[in-house]
């Protein structure tokens, strides 16, 4: 096992290939961030964070937009997205802590941009805010709320996620 590669260094390397033979990664990273920051903003009542390749910005093609809210109210969660009109599938995923499953609702947006909400529990906001260690020794954080997001897109930041932990609302 100590000779495999951690994540970070996949994903590095993924990143990296993506830059070489991707042309339309870094218009790819913002289209995405840019309808992140959308759907953050329209579910901001449910504490939404952004996480996995769009935060990261390592965006292949067909990649979803990962958003993890933290709310009591998963089922007024359901009735915005369908007061919206929002036609959505209902399944569960892993939880990021590694016990038990949560329900993830999926759906297109202008569409082509798949869109993961994974529903956890408010209480689990605190355990995501943790950050992870990176095999030098570094944390990452794994995730970013709006604020996190608005800057990555401010800054017109390409591919990185900040170092920095992102505070809860």
């Amino acid at each position: 096992a100590a000779m495999l590669p951690d994540n970070q260094e996949i994903d590095q390397s993924l990143l990296e290939h993506l830059e070489l033979f991707d042309l339309e990664h870094d218009l790819r990273v913002a289209r995405y961030r840019g309808a992140a920051l959308h759907w953050m903003e329209q579910l901001d009542e449910f504490n939404p964070y952004l996480a996995g390749a769009v935060w990261k910005g390592i965006v292949a093609a067909h990649a979803p937009i990962h958003l993890q809210v933290f709310t009591d109210e998963a089922k007024e969660l359901e009735i915005r997205l369908l007061n919206q009109g929002i036609k959505f599938d209902v399944s569960e995923i892993a939880h990021f802590a590694g016990r038990s499953h949560v329900p993830a609702l999926t759906f297109y947006w202008e569409h082509d941009l798949p869109i993961l909400v994974s529903v956890y529990r408010y209480d689990d906001l605190r355990g995501a805010l943790r950050r992870q260690k990176t095999a030098g020794g570094t944390a990452r954080a794994e995730r970013g709320n709006l604020a996190a997001v608005r800057e990555l897109l401010a800054a017109g930041s390409g591919n990185a996620a900040p170092l920095k932990e992102s505070e809860p609302p």
